[in-house]
């Protein structure tokens, strides 16, 4: 059963406890629970209500700043003002590389390598896809113009202009036409850019140089000059673009207006000579704007080799020197490689065998190319065993009427003969030889259109006391000759 408390117990309690009634009474209304049936906060309660009423709390005023904001933008502005320096720093360096890559200071700078004059109509600036410069219409000296050179940075060699060494890894000229003389005042001067100028260029490329008046060099040429790695001079690299086969041609100033060169080529037909796409070529010598000297040659194809020497010079006119020879040379290989593939199949080489011959040229004209075509070569050729095919030559000198031979083969021992060339084809004279009691002498004549005519005499007087000199007709191509007797 429950008892209510009474009023004097209530006070007894609060006295007790050092709290008057009126305060208790009080503090009552300001409580926000009771742990009794007597709403009456204990000293517990009361502390934890003083706590939550005074959590630090202050009402902000109109003008006060947050510690935490001005944190914030001083950090912002600090950020701004780094990044303003850093366009600042920026825009003087492009200002320094401008001036230093600028028109007129590029001019000045070439020209203190080349000891020429030098001048452009423009220079342009390029950043995409990577950074450089185009030159257009450049002239350098009385000789030398470019419409356009375009130099490229890398990105790497872009920030080493900053040093004042200005990487530029690549120069690339537009094609061109040179004369001889312009092409070695050109090495000299790609030579002096390279090494003397403060451009420091690796690479000068000509994309494409057409030779006037070389007929040693017809078509066009990739020319490329470049850096070794230990900071010398690479020799130029001239390589053909377009035609059969491959030519590379490796040249140096030697001295000056001279450059010496060497030349490497494979599956290739030489400007001069027999048109033979020979197998491999290879030739070293010198060249100055007037004259060049082949110091040697050697020229393969199959199993037949030639060597020799070349030379031209000028002083009224050009002069042309030359000379041939070949030891134990394939003759069935050669006719081959002088018919060419497209004929292979139907090829009868008319004679096979191996012969040496050796001959001395020469030619003379108011131009290279003039005395190259005016060039006779005049020689010797010896065989110990040759056959000719297509023809029994015994069987058809003993023949009594006219008759159109073909089949057979002639065994003709040691052979000797004389070697005319020119533009006009080659011709054979003086044919001899002594084949047990058969003796035979002629003449043939190949154009250059390999068409083939002649005769050759046949002898039997020495088993045929009766016999007389048979003469036998030669027609024909040279792939497929034809004999005959009147």
């Amino acid at each position: 059963m429950t008892r209510t408390a009474t009023g004097a117990e209530i006070d007894r309690f609060f006295s007790e406890a050092g709290v008057t009634v009126s305060d208790q009474r009080d503090k009552a209304l300001l409580t926000d629970f009771a742990i009794t049936s007597i709403d009456v906060p204990d000293r517990l309660d009361m502390q934890s209500l003083r706590e939550l009423q005074d959590d630090g709390y202050r009402r902000p005023r109109w003008f006060s700043v947050s510690r935490s904001a001005v944190t914030l933008w001083l950090r912002r502005a600090l950020g701004l003002g780094l990044l303003a320096a850093l366009a600042g720093l920026v825009w003087l360096a492009y200002q320094a590389v401008r001036a230093e890559i600028g028109k007129e200071a590029l001019s000045a700078r070439i020209s203190a390598a080349t000891g020429l004059p030098v001048a452009m109509a423009e220079r342009e600036l390029a950043w995409l896809p990577a950074p450089g410069i185009v030159l257009r219409d450049l002239r350098i000296g009385p000789n030398f113009r470019a419409d356009r050179v375009q130099i490229r940075y890398s990105w790497d060699g872009l920030t080493q202009a900053f040093s004042r060494r200005g990487l530029l890894p690549e120069a690339t000229i537009s094609p061109m036409v040179l004369s001889a003389e312009q092409a070695i005042e050109l090495a000299s001067l790609a030579r002096a850019l390279q090494t003397r100028s403060e451009l420091g260029v690796g690479a000068v490329r000509f994309e494409s140089v057409s030779l006037r008046g070389m007929p040693l060099l017809p078509g066009q040429y990739e020319i490329l000059l470049q850096r070794q790695p230990d900071g010398g001079v690479a020799p130029m690299e001239i390589r053909q673009l377009g035609g059969s086969g491959e030519m590379q041609l490796r040249a140096w100033p030697e001295g000056p207006g001279t450059l010496r060169f060497e030349l490497s080529a494979q599956r290739w037909t030489a400007p001069v000579g027999p048109t033979i796409a020979w197998d491999s070529l290879v030739a070293q010598g010198r060249a100055w704007a007037r004259g060049v000297v082949i110091e040697s040659f050697t020229a393969k194809v199959g199993s037949a080799q030639v060597d020799g020497a070349w030379a031209a010079a000028s002083d009224v006119q050009w002069s042309v020197a030359a000379s041939v020879q070949s030891n134990n040379a394939d003759l069935d290989a050669g006719i081959e490689a002088l018919v060419g593939p497209g004929d292979a199949g139907a090829l009868r080489s008319p004679l096979r065998g191996r012969a040496s011959f050796s001959a001395l040229g020469s030619g003379h004209g108011p131009s290279l190319t003039a005395a190259v075509a005016r060039s006779v070569f005049a020689g010797q050729a010896q065989a110990r065993a040759l056959t000719l095919t297509g023809i029994n030559l015994g069987v058809l000198a003993a023949q009594e009427s006219p008759v159109q031979a073909a089949g057979g083969t002639t065994r003709l021992s040691e052979v000797t003969a004389s070697l005319q060339w020119s533009a006009d084809g080659v011709s054979i004279r003086d044919i001899r030889s002594q084949s047990g009691g058969m003796l035979m002498r002629g003449q043939i004549a190949v154009s250059p259109m390999l068409q083939v005519g002649g005769a050759l005499t046949v002898d039997l007087a020495a088993v045929l006391p009766q016999s007389r000199p048979t003469v036998v007709r030669v027609g024909g191509t040279l792939s497929n000759p034809s004999f005959s007797r009147p």
